[in-house]
Formats: structure tokens, C-alpha cells, sequence
């Protein structure tokens, strides 16, 4: 299972999808003439040795973004999650027009003082974005102030990148109430200004994979994550499971190693078992 974080593309090629290999190196996943590209192998947490909050950009997905025309997709779905950085989609923006790379939050705070419109390059194919959150781009819910501490900012950091994000949103002529416009560090706007449908990547793989009929024929179903907190009940995968098999009348364990204990009473309160690995 994945919701278009880490691994979607490993999950999708586990089942049935094939594994292509971009010019830029990146692999994706393809089935007759839908591609999806996945953020998080690209430019997520774990292609860096350590945080880098202010020079973290998305622009290798955007070059990725411009290389996957090559094999002539009618449709590309890009995986929104796992970012390392808050720079907006402004990098992913440069890739795809083929300007020079990024240097993340810094520039984007650079880049919206100078108030200009942002010129959107046409695509040759259809875009539409898998979220793993249906956070909005700003406000104490977005992509700054949600995620930002987890990728190395700090309080004032969160709040420059916020009033950023806001300008920039102006700039691409976005609301940025949008649900899911704060995904991957805001880069959920960019795939809006391009024209993309966002959805829920949790959902999107659950249709695929048959998530929902292996379900009802299990006995138990088991999910869970390094923390559960109020991020997991945004549409994050192990939310989808759960909400899936309350629905086919499944019990469900929720098995975690960190938990908000806020969240884990809601869950509760609606019949799941939650597991915290360690507590007594």
C-alpha cells in the first residue's frame, strides 16, 4: 500500500505496472500510456544525508516532469509525497521549463517579491497529482507550518515560508484553500497552476491495488505507521485501510510506534484497535 509518498511506484510495479527508466535516471511506473512519477525517490526526505529546510527544491521532478514526454504518455500522474523540501513547486516549475536549478525556500522567498505573474508552460499530456495530504497550501493546517518543523524548520522559518507560499499563490493565481495545494511542500499548488486534479493518492492506489475486496475477505486487517498523529487522519494510507475495513465490518489493528493520544481516542472511539509498539 502507499498514498503517493515513498514507494508508490514500487507498489504499483508490484502489481503489474512496469518500471521505465527516464533519460534523468529516474525510474516510473507505466501502464499502457499512464505514468506515474513519484516525488519522494526524486527529491523526498531520503535522498538526503540531512535536512535541508532553506536549499531542499523540487526542480529534479521537474526535469523528470519534462524527460517523461519522451514516452509519449496521454496521461501523468505524479505522486505527491515524502518532500524534503517547502519551496512551493516553485523548483519543479524551473525543471519543466528547463531554467536552471533551484535553490529551494530561498529562492522561492526571493522569487515573490518581485510581483509578476508566473508564466505556466503548456504540457503534452494530461496531469493529475496524487496527494498523500489534503492539506492546503497555507494557515496553521499548510504546507509550512504542518510540515515544515519535520523537514528542519523552525518557528520562524514556518512563518516565512507561510507568508511565501501566500504570495506565491497570488502569483500562480490559486486559492490556496485548495485541499491538497499544501502537499509536498506546497508543490501541490504548482500541479494546480498546470492544471492538474488532485486526488487522493491513498485512494488512487487503493482502486488499483483491489484494496477494498481484499478487505472483505480478510479476517483482521493490519495497518500502520512510525507515528500516528493528525496528518495520518488527512488521507494518509494507513487512515484509507482503516476506513476501508470499518466499512466491510473488518476489525482493524492500527499498530504504531509513536501516537498523538488525541487521535488514537477518535480512533478508538470508532471501534480501532490501536497498538503502540513498547507501551506497557
Amino acid at each position: 500500500m502507499a498514498d503517493g509518498g515513498d514507494d508508490t511506484v514500487d507498489v504499483l510495479v508490484g502489481h503489474g505496472w512496469s518500471a521505465v527508466t527516464l533519460a534523468s535516471g529516474v525510474t516510473v511506473a507505466q501502464r499502457d500510456d499512464v505514468v506515474v512519477v513519484e516525488l519522494a525517490r526524486i527529491c523526498g526526505m531520503r535522498t538526503l544525508s540531512a535536512p535541508d529546510p532553506w536549499g531542499a527544491s523540487t526542480w529534479a521532478l521537474g526535469v523528470a516532469l519534462r524527460d517523461v514526454a519522451a514516452l509519449a504518455p496521454r496521461q501523468v500522474m505524479l505522486a505527491l509525497g515524502g518532500s524534503a523540501s517547502t519551496d512551493g513547486g516553485l523548483g519543479m516549475l524551473s525543471g519543466i521549463r528547463g531554467d536552471r536549478e533551484s535553490g529551494g525556500l530561498t529562492d522561492l522567498v526571493a522569487r515573490v517579491t518581485v510581483d509578476q505573474p508566473v508564466q505556466i508552460p503548456p504540457l503534452p499530456y494530461d496531469l493529475s497529482a496524487l496527494v498523500d495530504v489534503l492539506r492546503p497550501l497555507t494557515g496553521p493546517l499548510g504546507a509550512a507550518h504542518a510540515f515544515g518543523p519535520q523537514k528542519g524548520l523552525d518557528l520562524d522559518g514556518c512563518q516565512i515560508a507561510d507568508d511565501a507560499l501566500a504570495r506565491w499563490a497570488r502569483l500562480l493565481d490559486i486559492d490556496p484553500q485548495v485541499p491538497g495545494s499544501g502537499a509536498a511542500g506546497g508543490a501541490g499548488a504548482v500541479a494546480l497552476a498546470l492544471g492538474a486534479k488532485l486526488q487522493s493518492g491513498a485512494r488512487a492506489v487503493a482502486d488499483v491495488i483491489g484494496l477494498d475486496a481484499a478487505v472483505k475477505s480478510a479476517d483482521l486487517v493490519v495497518t500502520g505507521e512510525g507515528r500516528l498523529d493528525a496528518t495520518t487522519l488527512a488521507g494518509k494510507s494507513p487512515m484509507i485501510v482503516i476506513e476501508s475495513a470499518l466499512a466491510a465490518g473488518v476489525p482493524v489493528r492500527c499498530v504504531v510506534g509513536q501516537v498523538d493520544p488525541q487521535v488514537a481516542e477518535e480512533l478508538r472511539g470508532r471501534g480501532v484497535d490501536v497498538e503502540v509498539l513498547g507501551s506497557s
